[in-house]
């Protein structure tokens, strides 16, 4: 989820690349892309007809595209006393990401928690 020891021209290509939204209703031509999804559906037992939300009724998977790659913007911290929690310290974050990203997966990645922070820093 985390890249790292990309090339310039690499980070470039990537930060302009979209990647469609895995949905039951997307048609992708036969391709690498079609098959990457194949195989990450096929690492979960799944298989793109299965991606249907059953219920409520009339919901389903958006159809759309997200950035392959994104960057944080405006990010600040601090840590201050737990107004809450006497004797400890609290840390705020604060950023900016583009629509459709998570900002879990920022937290994740900032707080080590991601299981990709091993061997890349």
């Amino acid at each position: 989820m985390f890249v790292s020891g990309l090339t310039n021209d690499e980070t470039s290509q990537l930060a302009n690349t979209q990647l469609p939204l895995p949905s039951a209703r997307q048609k992708l031509e036969e391709g690498p892309l079609a098959d990457m999804l194949n195989n990450v559906l096929a690492e979960e037992g799944l298989e793109q007809r299965e991606l249907r939300v059953k219920y409520p009724r009339d919901s389903f998977f958006s159809k759309g595209q997200r950035a392959a790659l994104f960057r944080v913007g405006n990010l600040q911290a601090s840590a201050n006393d737990d107004e809450l929690y006497p004797r400890r310290q609290k840390f705020s974050l604060s950023f900016d990401l583009p629509r459709g990203s998570y900002a879990t997966m920022v937290v994740k990645r900032l707080s080590g928690l991601s299981g990709a922070l091993g061997d890349d820093e």
